[in-house]
C-alpha cells in the first residue's frame, strides 16, 4: 500500500500536477503500514486520498481464482473481514472520504 501511493503521487507529479485525488480500493491496511502511508501523505500538499473498502464486518472465505478459497500452509481456508474505523481516519485525516 505504501508503495501504491508513493507511485501514485509521483505520477501525478510527473505529469506535472501539484494537487490531485487518489483512491485506494483496499480490504485493509496493516497497521505497521499507517504511520508510512501518514508521513507520506503528510508531505504532499494538495494530495487527496480517498478509500473505497471492500468486504463485510463478518469474516468470510477469499474466493480463489481456480475455484474453491485461497488456503494457508495448513490448508486452512482463509477469511478476511473489513475494519472501516482505520480507513475511514485515513482518508479523513488526509482530505478525502471513505466509502
Amino acid at each position: 500500500t505504501e508503495e501504491a501511493i508513493s507511485r501514485a503521487i509521483n505520477l501525478l507529479q510527473d505529469a506535472g500536477l501539484t494537487s490531485g485525488d487518489l483512491l485506494l480500493i483496499t480490504d485493509g491496511i496493516a497497521d505497521e503500514a499507517l504511520p508510512t502511508i501518514n508521513d507520506i501523505l503528510s508531505k504532499q500538499k494538495g494530495i487527496r486520498l480517498s478509500i473505497l473498502g471492500v468486504g463485510g464486518h463478518e469474516p468470510a472465505p477469499i474466493p480463489s481464482r481456480n475455484g474453491g478459497f485461497v488456503r494457508d500452509s495448513q490448508n486452512s481456508i482463509v477469511t478476511s473481514s473489513l475494519d472501516a474505523a482505520p480507513l475511514r481516519n485515513l482518508a479523513t485525516n488526509h482530505g478525502g472520504r471513505y466509502k
